[in-house]
């Protein structure tokens, strides 16, 4: 009898385990940055034409929220490329072409297929060969992306900030609501084997 409620009971902690382990492991699976275009910290001095960052996992195809803003110099930023940049699969893309040497930022915001917004930037040198074309660049983003007062673009472009984060906080929701569920049902499933026994 006793090998019996032990054996019920590993049984029980095992698929407890696995139900625990299931509903939050979609939740921690995030995507992870694998590759930029060009490098960060890179010195480029070939116009680039297309900017990317490509992630692990793929990204939702979303009319909002999705960004890549490219700009520069530092000492006098200005913006470069058409629109918000395009996603296929993993990878966010903007095709543009840069203005005059100098530092300058890519950064970008994304919405992973489990709904969470990922967002970074980083920074690049451009030093651009004898005879290579400069770009005029915009005072402003042509995505709609927050500045900053110093006119440097955010780490975080704002676009479709407001139809993307309601997302995110109803994906958190979902996936520590199903997590308590679980546990809860493990609980009175413990309890009523417990009872039967008795």
């Amino acid at each position: 009898m006793k090998n019996r409620r032990t054996g019920a009971s590993i049984a029980l902690a095992l698929a407890l385990g696995v139900v625990l382990f299931g509903a939050a492991a979609p939740a921690s699976a995030h995507n992870q940055v694998l590759d930029t275009v060009p490098a960060a910290d890179s010195v480029v001095t070939e116009q680039p034409g297309t900017f990317s960052v490509t992630t692990s996992d793929a990204l939702l195809q979303a009319e909002s929220g999705n960004a890549m803003v490219v700009s520069g110099p530092a000492s006098d930023p200005r913006y470069y490329g058409e629109g918000c940049g395009v996603v296929t699969g993993g990878t966010l893309a903007l095709d543009a072409q840069l203005g005059e040497p100098g530092i300058y930022t890519v950064t970008w915001r994304g919405i992973s297929v489990d709904s969470h917004v990922i967002s970074d930037s980083y920074e690049f040198e451009w030093a651009p060969g004898a005879g290579v074309e400069l770009a005029e660049g915009t005072v402003e983003p042509s995505c709609a992306a927050a500045s900053s007062g110093d006119g440097q673009a955010t780490t975080a472009p704002d676009a479709g900030n407001s139809g993307s984060e309601p997302a995110v906080a109803l994906g958190d929701v979902l996936w520590i609501g199903g997590s308590i569920v679980a546990a809860l049902l493990a609980v009175l499933l413990t309890v009523v084997l417990v009872r039967r026994k008795s």
